[in-house]
Formats: C-alpha cells, sequence, structure tokens
C-alpha cells in the first residue's frame, strides 16, 4: 500500500467548535469585562494583540492539540491584524504570556486541569483562573520550565500585566495598572456616551452664555452712545 505524505501548507485547522463564548451570565460577565479591557489596556502596544475565545495551535502540523482560551495576551503578533485562529509560525512563534480561563458550568475539574497541563508544557508565563460561581481567582506563574501555583488571599495582580482580579462581595472587579476599575463593554458605552451628552450639554450652556454676553455688551454699546449723545 502506497502512503501519501501531507505537507504542513496541505493542513487545515479548524476556527470554531460551534460552541457560544459563554454559557451564563455570570461567566459573561467577566469576559465581557475582560477582553474590552485587555484589548484598551494595550492599545498603543502594536505588537501585542489581545485575543478572546480563538483556538491557539501551538504545534504546526497536529490539530488536535488546541485550545480556546476565553482572553490571551500575544506578544510578538500585531494588534491590528485580524485572526482567525493563532498559529504561532506564522507570527513570532511566541506562546501567550498570559492566559485567562472563566469558568462554565459545564467546566469539569479534570477539563481545567487538563487546559493547567497544556498551558504548562506549551510555555504560557501566567495562567488566571477565575470561578465566578464560587468568587474564586487561582494563579499560575512560569519558574523556569514550569508553571508554579501562586497564593491569592483574596486579590491577584498580574505578574505580566499588573492588573488586578478580586471579588468584591461576590462581584467580580478588575482594576487596571493606573488604578481605574475596568467596565464591561456595554457599561463603558453608556458612561462615553453619559460623558459626550454632558459635555454637549455643557457647551450648549456655553454658547447660551456667549451669546447672552453678546447681547450685553451690545445693549452697553446702544447705552454709552445714548449718553454721549
Amino acid at each position: 500500500m502506497s502512503m501519501v505524505s501531507i505537507g504542513f501548507d496541505e493542513v487545515v485547522y479548524p476556527e470554531s467548535d460551534g460552541l457560544p463564548m459563554a454559557e451564563g451570565e455570570e461567566q459573561g460577565e467577566v469576559i465581557r469585562t475582560l477582553f474590552p479591557g485587555y484589548r484598551h489596556l494595550y492599545r498603543d502596544a502594536e505588537d501585542v494583540h489581545v485575543a478572546g475565545d480563538m483556538f491557539w495551535y501551538p504545534d504546526r502540523g497536529n490539530t488536535g492539540a488546541v485550545l480556546a482560551p476565553d482572553v490571551m495576551v500575544i506578544d510578538g503578533c500585531r494588534r491590528d491584524q485580524n485572526l482567525s485562529s493563532y498559529l504561532p509560525w506564522d507570527h513570532a512563534g511566541n506562546a501567550p504570556r498570559l492566559v485567562i480561563e472563566v469558568v462554565s458550568p459545564s467546566n469539569k475539574p479534570t477539563e481545567m486541569l487538563d487546559k493547567l497541563a497544556f498551558y504548562d508544557r506549551h510555555g504560557v508565563e501566567e495562567y488566571i483562573y477565575i470561578d465566578p460561581f464560587e468568587h474564586q481567582i487561582r494563579a499560575w506563574v512560569r519558574v523556569g520550565e514550569v508553571l508554579v501555583t501562586q497564593l491569592v488571599p483574596g486579590s491577584w495582580t498580574s505578574v505580566t500585566s499588573g492588573v488586578n482580579f478580586a471579588f468584591v462581595d461576590e462581584a467580580f472587579v478588575a482594576t487596571g495598572p493606573d488604578g481605574r476599575r475596568w467596565l464591561r463593554a456595554e457599561d463603558a458605552l453608556a458612561r462615553a456616551e453619559a460623558e459626550a451628552a454632558r459635555a454637549e450639554s455643557e457647551a450648549a450652556r456655553a454658547d447660551r452664555a456667549e451669546a447672552e454676553a453678546a447681547r450685553l455688551r451690545e445693549e452697553l454699546d446702544r447705552l454709552r452712545a445714548s449718553a454721549s449723545e
């Protein structure tokens, strides 16, 4: 029997498993806070790419070795590239600097352990695990060749990004390196819209004040002219 070899360029890497990104409100709230937050944090870094729920294939030619972290930060990959999956050999060859997994109701403990082993084996620098149901945060940081579990007494500040993660009164809170609390995308939009409306209102008041000042100046000029006659 003759064997036909398949070259690397002919391998097809699936881009989706057809599953939803979030399985519930608790998980979705966390993801919708972290993904836009990290995008904004690295908005000026041209060679840092932030991806969410995108397949990462670390081994060229091996389509069975794949995971789709809820959030991953990749150095050496252009920010403005429109990726359908992350294939390191097409970029700088880097493993993600940071991966974040947000637990869903269907995740099993063995699945999360398998993910930890995967990230450990493939060179991730920092792995953060967030459980919005049990209000827990766990973290692992690479020391030498392995990911080492870290003590998280109540909150965790990412060693690779400076972002702080915590649960406050059972609500997930992410705070950027600048000390500002991150908002969900829809909350950030609502705040921006409110600020824009306030600025427009202030501008309208300023226009009215300027018009009133102009009227008063004209009235003053008229009175002066009458007084000099």
